[in-house]
């Protein structure tokens, strides 16, 4: 588990969320679909026990990136948000699955978060939607890291942008059933060469590609 308010670094920015780039910034987007927007020193003072059910590993070009527990149920998906809202799972759309494992998550209010130390963003709501997490990327660039869990811990959502990856986690007692089956699509998968073909498609440097697979997919497989 991560606290929150320990995660972030002291220059962290929200400049990101709070501009507006000539429509709503993302913090008014929020704001308009029932989020509460938890400023920086609100976490640190109201939020300060807030935890998150995430883990952390350093790569050797970037600090801090998340990764899930060992000991949940853990289901990888392969792609950005844009792909992932056209994907589909059993002639179902895999954006239309999350939300529906989002906006059924138990324990209180559910929270929206940037996981990404220099870069500010919690906020909190009663229910969170795939959109909602489409909307976020659509304005955040590269170093995009988005998280969604619940103040129970049983759940953790984390959205890489920049590599192209996607992990649904659940507490062991509390996974949906379509979790399994998500799994072990992907672990069939994995004796083809997973990281060049993710890499043909996502582009970059596969170096960058390779060290993430192996320190944040690998071991939670």
């Amino acid at each position: 588990m991560v606290r929150l308010s320990e995660f972030y670094k002291d220059n962290a920015s929200d400049q990101w969320f709070s501009t507006n780039y000539g429509k709503l910034s993302v913090h008014d987007d929020l704001r308009n679909r029932g989020y509460d927007v938890i400023e920086q020193n609100e976490l640190d003072t109201l939020h300060s026990d807030l935890t998150a059910p995430f883990g952390i590993v350093d790569l050797p070009f970037k600090d801090s990136i998340p990764v899930p527990l060992k000991e949940f149920s853990n289901a990888f998906l392969s792609g950005r948000a844009f792909d992932l809202n056209q994907a589909q799972y059993f002639q179902r759309k895999i954006s239309d699955l999350l939300t529906e494992w989002m906006t059924t998550l138990s324990g209180g209010n559910n929270y929206l978060v940037s996981l990404f130390p220099s870069t500010y963003l919690v906020a909190k709501s009663k229910s969170i939607t795939f959109d909602d997490v489409f909307m976020v990327t659509r304005t955040w660039g590269i170093d995009c890291f988005i998280g969604v869990f619940n103040e129970s811990n049983t759940a953790m959502f984390i959205f890489s942008q920049e590599f192209g990856w996607a992990n649904v986690s659940f507490k062991q007692s509390c996974a949906p059933p379509e979790l399994r089956g998500l799994a072990n699509e992907f672990r069939q998968k994995l004796d083809d060469d997973i990281v060049r073909l993710h890499w043909d498609y996502m582009g970059g440097e596969r170096s960058r590609h390779q060290a993430y697979y192996q320190n944040a997919i690998e071991p939670f497989v």
